[in-house]
């Protein structure tokens, strides 16, 4: 019985670190296709990823200051 449940323990175990890995995996290929994405604004609107965050900042919440701003992006 007790290798039973240490069987299962296992199979558990694994489990959880296989989707563990899976996350990670998407994780990654989200922060590339952003890194891509953000690379081809850069090209199409000559605007640094700094400056596209302020802009975001601003499209959501509307007119700031900019200690605000830094907030927000931050």
């Amino acid at each position: 019985m007790h290798n039973l449940a240490t069987a299962q323990m296992n199979t558990k175990i694994k489990k959880k670190e296989e989707l563990i890995q899976e996350i990670i995996f998407q994780i990654r290929r989200l922060v590339q296709a952003r890194e891509h994405h953000t690379k081809e604004l850069n090209k199409q609107y000559q605007v640094s990823t700094p400056q596209l965050n302020c802009l975001l900042a601003l499209y959501e919440k509307g007119p700031l200051p900019p200690s605000r701003i830094a907030k927000e992006v931050l």
